[in-house]
């Protein structure tokens, strides 16, 4: 089927049954135990297109977004997986409500972060572009509770120097973040003393997607700062031209 039919098509029709369960499922909450990877690729198709690379990866077009999806390791998709894929649906325009989407006109929709992270301890909030985030609104972003109760769980020092770097505690990070479509990390400090440092070669190496959603990475006194400067602060550099 060509662009231009498809797009016929999609001005004259609903999706198919099948479609829709696929689409439902995607977005389900709490995440399905028995989503079909080609179910899902099925419904990729309809919507625009997939094409499998030599490198395990997808490439998806759909409504002119481009995106680029692992292949699952399974049969069935796993949660983070669904995730993933809900994820890439949302930065085309896609919903259950509105399944063949539009592509989306600005980054109002999108899911902005910006991340703290010390040896200690990791505080996340939703940046909103798109009105006022009064002090008092301010809260900690961690939509499935991967940071509850979060610290670094190896905090002692041997013969004066750090003891090994808990990687899982930077993993947990990773989950949290996992939904966010665009990052800024802030930090303070450098070498050893920058937990930035470690969570950015620990995403990279195991969490790719999400660091590939980091836009800015900034050195600033955050110790200075108040939670609602940190906001303004961050907002001030999503905005569309704002200098590098």
């Amino acid at each position: 089927m060509t662009d231009q039919s498809k797009q016929l098509h999609r001005e004259g029709s609903h999706l198919a049954a099948a479609d829709r369960r696929t689409l439902d499922a995607i977005f389900h909450h709490p995440a399905a135990h028995n989503l079909s990877w080609m179910d899902a690729l099925d419904l990729l198709t309809h919507l625009g297109s997939a094409e499998e690379k030599g490198d395990g990866k997808y490439s998806l077009t759909i409504n002119g977004k481009h995106i680029v999806f692992h292949k699952p390791h399974n049969k069935q998709l796993d949660a983070h997986e669904i995730s993933e894929l809900r994820r890439c649906l949302v930065s085309a325009g896609i919903s259950p409500q509105n399944p063949y989407g539009t592509p989306p006109a600005a980054v109002s929709n999108s899911v902005d972060v910006v991340a703290l992270v010390d040896h200690h301890s990791a505080k996340l909030y939703r940046v909103n572009l798109t009105s006022d985030q009064p002090a008092e609104t301010v809260k900690p972003y961690d939509p499935y509770h991967f940071l509850h109760h979060l610290h670094h769980g190896d905090q002692l020092r041997e013969r004066g120097q750090r003891a090994p770097e808990d990687l899982t505690f930077y993993d947990r990070i990773a989950e949290a973040l996992r939904d966010a479509d665009r990052i800024v990390l802030l930090y303070h400090g450098a070498g050893m003393s920058n937990a930035s440092q470690f969570l950015t070669e620990r995403l990279k190496k195991v969490h790719p997607g999400v660091y590939a959603r980091i836009v800015r990475q900034v050195d600033v006194n955050t110790s200075a700062m108040t939670e609602a400067e940190i906001i303004a602060y961050a907002r001030q550099v999503l905005t569309p031209g704002a200098p590098a």
